[in-house]
């Protein structure tokens, strides 16, 4: 059966965009979890602007990466300047 198997995850999306064109800096915040039951980090949009500087915002994308159910992480890239 299909459940039965782990799965990989590799996925990217965009969340916002803005009519803001700057994208001199990135910023770059995650959060992950094992197992579902430890799961850690800050992946806001927010964090992400702080982590790289950022005061007016262009895009905002996620990356979601994983090998289910075992491990996931997701980070959020947010560009402007």
């Amino acid at each position: 059966p299909l459940f039965t198997r782990p799965m990989i995850t590799n996925v990217k999306g965009p969340i916002v965009a803005t009519e803001y064109s700057g994208t001199s800096k990135m910023g770059t915040a995650c959060a992950s979890t094992i197992i579902g039951l430890v799961n850690s980090g800050d992946a806001s949009i927010a964090a992400a602007k702080a982590n790289g500087g950022i005061t007016k915002v262009s895009t905002a994308d996620f990356h979601t990466q994983g090998f289910y159910p075992f491990f996931g992480k997701t980070c959020t890239i947010v560009k402007g300047d």
